[in-house]
């Protein structure tokens, strides 16, 4: 017969199994159920500060992150200000800043940059995150950024040193233009929710006075991050384009999952779609090309400042966000011709992918 010493040697292994497989089913349940209210969010009203200045309960393979573009409108301007920050389910790496969701302080991965005939380097850190019904704010040591207001005015403060870098002010489209839209997409537990604002905006950018087009974006994704081509440009008569190319596999297996483009007609408000474009640089070059298969469209645009990211989870993934010039455009559409003589020229931002990461 065991010892009562060796019974309760015995015992001990399995109670901490149990207690460990507990812990696990319990694990489990807690991220479903993030999964499940995230879907449920779809019936939920579309209350624009609503989903801009609340952040969500991420469930597994979650990532939440807003995105914000400040785009001169004025002729032979280059400045631009952007600033991206958000956060993933899980331990992430972005650049240098390495983010635990499972830390109680969790920390947001911030980088603000500018360009206002040099590069202007802000933020590019772990930042502390805070939210309420009409703000959401970004602190470091040395940088102090605030995004306030309620839809359809917002105010943007970015500080650093103690010193305002920039201040604008962000309003309603006056044109009939979308000012606002709000997507939706999910297969299976993978998918994705964004709002999109569509404004204008004025203020200063190193005293300087500024102003033209804005985009502020709330995207929340659930699922991997395959490669892309991305691009938004802003012409100078307020009409604007957006572009987008998914595509898997290298030069043997190049599968195209999503390649469109639409252009939003300042003076009609229509949208313009046309399917099956491409997205190519030249390589050796700053020159990328973005055409159709019959060359109706086609624009030649500059690349004349970037900023490179890398993010390391379960995978890596390498992402550059590329400044660039209209040098050409030349769009055949309805029997129209549609040229930057019309358009007034421009300027946007192209992005690059590479990589997988869960």
């Amino acid at each position: 017969m065991a010892s009562k010493a060796n019974l309760s040697r015995t015992k001990k292994p399995y109670r901490d199994e149990e207690s460990r497989l507990g812990k696990g089913v319990a694990n489990l349940r807690k991220k479903f159920k993030k999964t499940k209210d995230l879907f449920l969010r779809g019936k939920r009203e579309k209350n624009i500060d609503a989903w801009i200045f609340n952040p969500v309960n991420l469930p597994k393979f979650g990532k939440e992150f807003w995105f914000m573009q400040f785009v001169s409108t004025d002729k032979n301007a280059n400045e631009q200000i952007f600033l991206t920050f958000g956060h993933s389910e899980g331990k992430v790496k972005v650049n240098s800043m390495t983010l635990d969701s499972d830390k109680l302080d969790q920390l947001f991965a911030s980088v603000c940059w500018a360009y206002q005939d040099k590069k202007i380097s802000i933020l590019n850190n772990a930042s502390k995150f805070s939210s309420d019904r009409h703000e959401l704010r970004l602190k470091t040591s040395d940088t102090d950024i605030s995004f306030k207001g309620s839809y359809p005015n917002y105010t943007i403060t970015i500080k650093k040193g103690g010193k305002i870098i920039s201040k604008l002010n962000l309003f309603e489209l006056k044109t009939k233009q979308d000012k606002y839209e709000f997507y939706e997409y999910f297969k299976g537990i993978f998918g994705s929710e964004i709002i999109n604002l569509y404004m204008n905006f004025e203020g200063t950018l190193n005293r300087k006075k500024i102003r033209g087009r804005a985009l502020v974006q709330k995207v929340i994704y659930t699922g991997p991050f395959i490669p892309w081509k991305w691009g938004r440009l802003t012409f100078n008569n307020g009409s604007t384009m957006e572009f987008f190319n998914v595509r898997l596999g290298g030069k043997r297996l190049n599968y195209r999952i999503n390649s469109d483009l639409n252009l939003s007609d300042r003076k009609t408000g229509k949208k313009i779609h046309l399917e099956g474009v491409m997205v190519e640089e030249i390589k050796g070059t700053p020159f990328w090309i973005v055409q159709n298969e019959d060359k109706k469209l086609k624009i030649v645009l500059e690349s004349y400042s970037e900023e490179d990211f890398t993010f390391k989870g379960l995978g890596k993934f390498w992402y550059r966000e590329h400044l660039v010039k209209i040098i050409y455009f030349n769009f055949e559409i309805d029997g129209r011709v549609i040229d930057l003589s019309e358009l007034g020229g421009g300027i946007g931002m192209l992005e690059n992918t590479a990589g997988h990461m869960i």
